[in-house]
């Protein structure tokens, strides 16, 4: 998450709540979500749809989403 927020930006650590809180309200612009939904589809090998990225709304979500679309084996 770090690597795609905008430089100004910097994230709260986990105590503060970190999982619940909107992407927006971390300072996450659509740019910065685009390119977390790629930098996730790239590392973990898991397509996301531009619907799904639209229903992320925390990293909460992300976690959920992850857990509910396993890595492919190979």
């Amino acid at each position: 998450m770090r690597e795609c927020l905008p430089h100004t930006r910097t994230l709260p650590t986990t105590g503060d709540g970190l999982l619940d809180r909107s992407f927006r309200e971390l300072g996450f612009d659509s740019p910065a979500m685009v390119q977390f939904a790629e930098a996730l589809q790239e590392r973990l090998n898991i397509p996301i749809a531009n619907q799904e990225l639209d229903r992320i709304a925390t990293p909460r979500d992300v976690l959920d989403y992850v857990r509910a679309h396993p890595v492919p084996d190979g």
